[in-house]
């Protein structure tokens, strides 16, 4: 889900992402924003309409909520000035049963 543009948009609301992640598998990625995130979620500076950037804003605490309990990593990519892509990557995590026997007995304690 890439796209290729210098200008800043709001690529997925906060449902779309939501939903897109109930269907997600492990290594799958979202692009979820293309510009400069920290600007674009600030009121003055951002260059994106006023109810994209709240949006934008809710977005990305989610996103970071996401990765902060362990179901997803963040990445960005530099594609040219002031123009990178944010992306959200699935963990994928591993079954008990695949894990190594010690791990399932301490899971299992």
């Amino acid at each position: 889900m890439l796209t290729r543009s210098s200008h800043p948009r709001l690529l997925v609301t906060q449902a779309e992402m939501r939903t897109w992640l109930a269907g997600a598998k492990g290594g799958d990625i979202l692009e979820y924003h293309r510009g400069v995130l920290t600007m674009d979620r600030l009121p003055q500076g951002s260059r994106l309409p006023a109810n994209d950037r709240s949006e934008l804003d809710r977005l990305a605490r989610a996103v970071l909520a996401i990765a902060g309990s362990g179901r997803g990593y963040l990445l960005q990519r530099r594609n040219g000035k002031d123009d990178y892509s944010y992306l959200l990557v699935v963990i994928s995590k591993p079954s008990l049963r695949t894990s190594s026997p010690a791990l399932a007995e301490e899971a299992a304690s």
